[in-house]
């Protein structure tokens, strides 16, 4: 009977991730308001929610806001880079169907089916894009790029992503407008179950979960360690020194004497 009141059995803890989906989705909400924000929102709920798999969350809007401010450009950046290509692909798909089924050659439906090829790559780039962002302090491009060959080499992880997103995206169809309120939260925390088993094969042992090292900031703090460490060393050098001198005094008053 205690235990079924018990703070940290598997009922509670379950309530306590919707409870924070939904607030996160909130916070998502409120901070994508000017529109460019978006991808910095949408990286800071990863940050937050690859962490809280493994039970490393801090407090929510402390970790979403830190991360909120730390990757607002290169969320931007990803953010535009993905809008300008789905745009491109939604007009190529549309013209090239339009050739390969309505009296097209055979060239024509090929360049169509490539292009579908091309799209689905985009939609898996998208997908581990942020999650990279959220965890890793790499350039833009190099994101996008590790994006793209994780999405291929880890198609294990990938499949039941897309048909989760599949899940996701028709059941905030049928339930619209309510799932505004929850469904890019649910979708975050229950991708984010697989993104964690992808990503921590990239961490470094030693500096897996650690927070500096999710916001880029962790070779600002090794270096400040070998400076610590070529302090302590120059420390030990004088030191020895001294005691040699020291040393070498009582030899010589002693021959003195």
């Amino acid at each position: 009977m205690n235990r079924l009141f018990d703070a940290d059995n598997a009922f509670f803890r379950f309530m306590s991730r919707v409870a924070d989906a939904i607030i996160l989705n909130l916070f998502f909400i409120i901070t994508s308001l000017p529109i460019v924000t978006i991808g910095a929102s949408y990286t800071a709920m990863y940050y937050y929610c690859t962490k809280a798999v493994c039970n490393e969350e801090e407090y929510l809007w402390k970790s979403y806001w830190k991360s909120f401010k730390t990757n607002f450009v290169q969320g931007f950046l990803l953010e535009v880079f993905f809008v300008v290509v789905g745009l491109i692909l939604y007009v190529d798909i549309k013209y090239f169907y339009n050739k390969a089924f309505f009296g097209g050659a055979f060239g024509w439906r090929l360049l169509f089916f490539i292009m579908l090829g091309m799209a689905a790559l985009a939609v898996t780039t998208f997908l581990y894009a942020f999650p990279l962002l959220s965890r890793f302090d790499n350039s833009t491009l190099r994101i996008i790029r590790n994006a793209a060959f994780m999405s291929i080499r880890h198609m294990s992880q990938t499949v039941p992503l897309l048909l989760i997103l599949g899940v996701a995206a028709f059941v905030g169809w049928i339930m619209f407008p309510a799932s505004l309120f929850f469904i890019v939260g649910a979708w975050v925390y229950v991708s984010s179950i697989f993104f964690h088993k992808v990503l921590d094969r990239y961490m470094p042992k030693d500096e897996r979960y650690e927070e500096d090292y999710y916001l880029g900031v962790q070779e600002e703090s090794a270096d400040s360690d070998a400076n610590d460490e070529n302090a302590d060393a120059d420390k030990d050098v004088v030191q020895d020194s001294t005691d040699n001198e020291v040393t070498g005094d009582e030899e010589d008053t002693q021959q003195q004497d």
